[in-house]
């Protein structure tokens, strides 16, 4: 057992080996260069779990190539997991979605929210590139059970991209990279080609004509399909989806923008080029200041592009969302660019709210306290009531359905700080008009 003092780790991730080897024999990874799977018996990892669990760990992070190479096996370990979670600990495991079987979806979709994390390497939707590098995946197959896990809404779901594969050019990769976007995992992971010694991919560097450092971790620089600044486009692309889709800041405002879009690499390049040539990579871009620059990109490039009568883009209902955003996912005041003009009132039906039955409907863990400490655990903002129809439209699914009605011209956003959603990882916000 690699920790014998966890005392000093309960708020650490932790990294865990279960089993050894992999199944498969891509080219790229070292593990292609030894054969077979050991694992480490039932008894030994009951055993080491215990012991995390008793700590309460905050994550056991398991680097098992496969972790579900044996789906029985797998199968065992997870149903022993669920049985003895502690309500706080989180497990991630690295898996391959064609060995999930119908039990195995079945009985991860009933697990609590936020128990069990998946990683899931897909790496191209080009069957050409999968199988020059002995892949062999076909990502038909792979959609239905992947829909599956992220449709079930109580896993954290991974998905995996490496660009610089053999045969994919730039324009390939845009389009792997929109067919997996458009599953709408909670973090799509971007990463490049690594020609590590050892590996079989490396002995064919002049096949495919990789250009790639000579220094750790060998990180592929051009090949024959993609150009050196094609992949530094690529970067630059993966820098904003970390910040906008992964960072889950953003999740209404990319709702509204990616929608006038045909595709969502069309918006993601786009926003990248802009930032490059405004120099704003130049600086070292603060979670605040994102917000600021998807709205000037938004109101300024979008709005101004004439050329395409789809860019039409409601500048009001942005703000909006870009305040919903701010407030649901860091707990925070709205910045003060993003609010409306302010409206007398809003303080005030705030405190009648809190005074209200509708409070113990929607918030029953903070019942017993009185309506002022009620309003302590709270974030609102008022917002112009002629945008309910458009929020809407947008397919909000914000609104409270009780009976309070706002009077006058103001409605209003409430942020519930007591707690976080253990996937989606933003405090509930409840609309109010």
């Amino acid at each position: 057992f690699p920790y014998p003092d966890l005392e000093t780790l309960s708020n650490r991730i932790l990294y865990y080996e279960s089993s050894r080897g992999c199944p498969f024999n891509c080219s790229y990874c070292l593990s292609s260069a030894t054969k077979g799977v050991r694992f480490k018996s039932d008894g030994a990892f009951e055993s080491h779990m215990l012991r995390f669990l008793e700590a309460k760990v905050m994550q056991v992070k398991f680097i098992d190539r496969t972790f579900n190479a044996d789906p029985k096996r797998a199968m065992r370990l997870w149903q022993w997991l669920a049985a003895h979670d502690n309500g706080l600990t989180n497990f991630h495991f690295e898996i391959t979605a064609e060995l999930l079987r119908e039990e195995d979806l079945i009985f991860l979709s009933q697990l609590r929210p936020g128990l069990f994390q998946f990683e899931i390497g897909i790496q191209t939707t080009m069957i050409e590139a999968s199988e020059a590098v002995n892949r062999r995946l076909c990502f038909d197959r792979l959609k239905g059970p992947v829909s599956h896990l992220l449709k079930a809404g109580n896993l954290h779901v991974h998905l995996d991209l490496i660009a610089g594969l053999p045969y994919e050019t730039y324009e390939r990769f845009l389009q792997s990279f929109d067919d997996v976007y458009d599953l709408e995992p909670q973090v799509l992971q971007l990463g490049f080609l690594k020609l590590i010694k050892g590996s079989q991919i490396r002995k064919q560097t002049e096949t495919h004509g990789y250009i790639y450092e000579d220094y750790q971790p060998y990180e592929v620089l051009q090949t024959n399909y993609i150009q050196f600044d094609q992949l530094l486009k690529l970067k630059d692309l993966e820098v904003c989806l970390e910040c906008l889709h992964n960072s889950k800041r953003f999740n209404r405002t990319l709702k509204t923008v990616l929608s006038l879009y045909p595709r969502p690499s069309e918006f993601y390049v786009a926003f990248a080029t802009w930032l490059r040539e405004k120099g704003y990579f130049k600086e070292a871009i603060k979670t605040e200041r994102w917000y600021e620059l998807i709205w000037k990109f938004a109101t300024t490039h979008i709005v101004s592009d004439q050329q395409d009568q789809r860019l039409a883009l409601d500048p009001n209902l942005l703000r909006l969302h870009l305040m919903m955003d701010y407030m649901s996912s860091l707990g925070k005041a709205p910045l003060e660019w993003m609010q409306e003009p302010f409206i007398a009132g809003v303080k005030e039906a705030v405190f009648e709210i809190a005074k209200d039955d509708i409070w113990v409907e929607m918030m029953p863990h903070l019942e017993e306290i009185s309506p002022k400490e009620r309003v302590k655990k709270i974030r609102f903002a008022g917002f112009d009531k002629k945008m309910t129809n458009l929020l809407i439209k947008s397919g909000s699914e914000d609104f409270v359905n009780g009976t309070y009605t706002i009077h006058g011209q103001f409605g209003i956003l409430l942020v519930d700080l007591s707690h976080k959603h253990p996937v989606s990882e933003q405090y509930p916000i409840y609309i109010f008009v």
